[in-house]
């Protein structure tokens, strides 16, 4: 039987750690993650095919034929993407297999207002606004129909909740247990047996045994 594991620094010290979560549990939460803390962002965009959109993300999705480049055909996009909350994206990750992004959430430190990234949008929009020339009236009326959608857009996602909400829920559902550890010295000495390079490494080689550094604070 495979164990769900993966490997962490700790200072001098490998671990070896095994993950367990109630997936029931998780399921619902994030669920209600999605209903609570999901903001539906409008997009405008041209590319190929290879730069359509998800879908399953997308509400009130157009697609439209508007030309070709290197003999592939251009579409215009125009749609509202569900933007999905950083803590729902780690649990998707988690529950895919990705046990390594456990310490992601225990480390995340979630927006603790959601719609602050209209607030730079329309502050940069409403400078730029501010720099355009009373005598170029088209481009002027066009970016404030643009500053207009922008604070609608706001407005609409006004009841839009933090994830930081579910954060602490989420990791109470997460068990993590370490089942043993090596030092840094004692796995350089196995590393170095197995490994074809001469002279010997001084250094583990983090990316090939698949262990996740310790972040430096």
């Amino acid at each position: 039987m495979n164990l769900p594991i993966y490997f962490r620094e700790r200072g001098n010290i490998i671990e070896k750690v095994i993950v367990n979560y109630n997936k029931d549990e998780l399921e619902k939460i994030k669920y209600e993650i999605f209903d609570n803390c999901t903001i539906i962002m409008h997009k405008e965009l041209d590319g190929t095919k290879k730069d359509k959109p998800d879908i399953l993300l997308c509400e009130r999705f157009i697609q439209k034929e508007i030309g070709k480049r290197d003999n592939e055909i251009i579409y215009h996009y125009s749609y509202d993407e569900k933007v999905l909350s950083t803590l729902l994206k780690l649990i998707i990750r988690l529950e895919s297999g990705d046990l390594k992004v456990v310490e992601e959430i225990f480390n995340l430190e979630p927006e603790k207002d959601p719609l602050r990234v209209y607030d730079k949008m329309i502050n940069e929009l409403s400078k730029s606004i501010d720099c355009i020339p009373n005598s170029d009236y088209e481009l002027k009326k066009e970016k404030l129909g643009e500053l207009k959608n922008l604070i609608s857009e706001k407005d609409y996602n006004i009841n839009v909740k933090s994830d930081i909400l579910y954060l602490e829920k989420v990791k109470s559902l997460i068990r993590v247990s370490v089942i043993r550890t090596i030092t840094k010295e004692e796995l350089m000495v196995y590393q170095n047996f197995f490994d074809d390079d001469y002279p010997l490494t001084e250094e583990l080689n983090y990316k090939k045994l698949g262990i996740i550094k310790e972040k430096k604070k």
